[in-house]
């Protein structure tokens, strides 16, 4: 009896972090197309930017001919923009690394890889350690 309570336990358990999980993968794949769709839309508005930018930039330079107060202008105009968009790049990064690090799935894989990893490079350097001790102690029962 008690058995079968430790397997329905066990499997309500298991349900519910499988449910959880697909879950985050949905909410994650949706994230990931929607943040794919606004760098696409970002791209598409920085290039119309761009050329109205130009145009505008010659339209100026052509009928008026004063460049000088044109290149600073320009100049400005870029620098805030190169300001926002790096601004947005930022936040964007900053959002995903929050996302990243309260998710506990992902969390949780980051720190079994990393023991693993380091569990894996003690061994390495001990099995190293131990294959050089054992050679020092061979070589002072030869000599």
């Amino acid at each position: 009896f008690a058995e079968g309570i430790e397997f329905l336990i066990v499997h309500r358990l298991c349900e519910e972090v499988a449910k959880e999980t697909i879950q985050k993968n949905l909410e994650s794949i949706e994230q990931k197309r929607k943040a794919r769709a606004v760098v696409e839309i970002s791209e598409i508005a920085q290039r119309i930017i761009d050329r109205s930018a130009i145009e505008m930039l010659l339209s100026v330079v052509a009928s008026n001919g004063e460049s000088i107060a044109m290149r600073e202008t320009f100049n400005q105009f870029l620098t805030i923009q190169m300001a926002e968009t790096l601004t947005k790049k930022i936040k964007k990064e900053c959002l995903v690394q929050r996302k990243i690090s309260r998710n506990r799935i992902v969390r949780h894989c980051h720190q079994v890889f990393t023991g693993t990893a380091l569990s894996r490079t003690l061994l390495c350097m001990f099995e190293q350690q131990l294959a050089s001790e054992e050679n020092r102690i061979h070589l002072e029962e030869v000599s």
